[in-house]
């Protein structure tokens, strides 16, 4: 009967400061900066890597946890504007700005994985003369480079430091995904890519 009884005030213990974890969860604005180190992959003969950065801010709006116990996994949905660009040497370099539609998992442990998809707006510049030919004759124009659609998708897998302490809310993880930009020629080309980045986490508590 002790047992029992002690089994009982233990489980409730557990489901108490769960509700309270989660209450504390929902009551706290959770803002995810990231900023990553991108390498554009041109699959050809021989491979080759087009350096970049990507830096995105995700804005929280939907947080379903799921309970085990006394351990939480976060499940949450952002909305992330997003600004990046890559350098292909001796061809363009591209500039892009967007949105991306997260869905993220958060494990006890730390560990976590999201899904992205997005879209926006992309411009190129030529690193090399652009020649037009005029009158007979080849003319070295200054090229202002061409606008295109971009449309993205990526899967990451990390690990958030805060999890085990919030004093500490810093990140890491590592991805890869697709975008494909629109037009060139009337087509659409794609864009395999990596990434390696660090998350910065500011917590606050809603007013």
């Amino acid at each position: 009967m002790k047992f029992q009884l002690v089994f009982a005030v233990l489980l409730a213990s557990f489901f108490k400061i769960s509700t309270l974890e989660v209450s504390a969860q929902e009551n706290q604005k959770k803002i995810p900066i990231q900023l990553a180190a991108i390498s554009d992959l041109d699959i050809g003969d021989p491979i080759s890597f087009s350096p970049g950065m990507m830096l995105d801010v995700g804005l929280r709006i939907m947080n379903k946890p799921k309970i085990n116990g006394s351990r939480i996994r976060e499940r949450e949905f952002y909305l992330k504007p997003f600004l990046g660009f890559y350098k292909r040497e001796d061809y363009h370099t591209a500039v892009m700005l967007g949105t991306d539609l997260t869905y993220r998992a958060t494990y006890p442990s730390g560990i976590f994985w999201d899904a992205n998809v997005g879209a926006g707006y992309m411009q190129l510049f030529y690193n090399t003369p652009v020649y037009v030919y005029e009158n007979g004759t080849f003319t070295k124009k200054k090229f202002q480079g061409y606008a295109n659609v971009v449309i993205k998708g990526a899967i990451n897998l990390g690990y958030d430091l805060s999890k085990s302490n919030e004093k500490i809310p810093l990140g890491i993880y590592v991805g890869g995904g697709m975008f494909f930009r629109y037009p060139n020629n009337h087509s659409f080309v794609k864009h395999p890519y990596l990434q390696l980045g660090v998350m910065y986490t500011i917590r606050k508590d809603k007013k």
